[in-house]
C-alpha cells in the first residue's frame, strides 16, 4: 500500500500536467472538495474500507482455493453490481449521467 502511495502520485501527477497547465493547482482544488464537499471525506473512506475489504476476501478465497475459484467469483460480480445499480445510492444514485459529463 505504502508502494502504490509512493508510485502512484508523481504518475498522477505526470499524466495531470499533459492536460492542465497547473497539476498541482488542480491536486489541491480536489483534495480541498474531498475534505470540504458533503459527505465526500465519508464516501471516500467507506470506499476504501470496502476496497481493502474486497481485495482481502480475494486473496483469502486464493489461499483457501484457487485461482480459478477466484476468478468465476469475480466474473459473479458483474451480474451483481447490474441489480444493485437501479437502488438508489446515497451519493451516485440510479439516474444515468448526463452528456455534458460524459465527454
Amino acid at each position: 500500500a505504502v508502494t502504490g502511495l509512493f508510485f502512484s502520485l508523481p504518475v498522477a501527477l505526470g499524466i495531470q500536467s499533459l492536460q492542465s497547465a497547473s497539476p498541482l493547482e488542480t491536486f489541491e482544488e480536489g483534495f480541498h472538495v474531498l475534505l470540504h464537499a458533503d459527505s465526500a471525506l465519508t464516501a471516500y473512506i467507506i470506499y476504501t474500507i470496502v476496497n481493502l475489504a474486497f481485495n482481502f476476501a480475494l486473496l483469502t478465497l486464493v489461499g483457501h482455493g484457487s485461482a480459478l475459484l477466484a476468478f468465476l467469483s469475480l466474473k459473479l460480480t458483474v451480474p451483481f453490481v447490474a441489480l444493485l445499480s437501479p437502488l438508489p445510492w446515497p451519493i451516485i444514485g440510479p439516474s444515468p449521467r448526463s452528456e455534458e459529463h460524459t465527454s
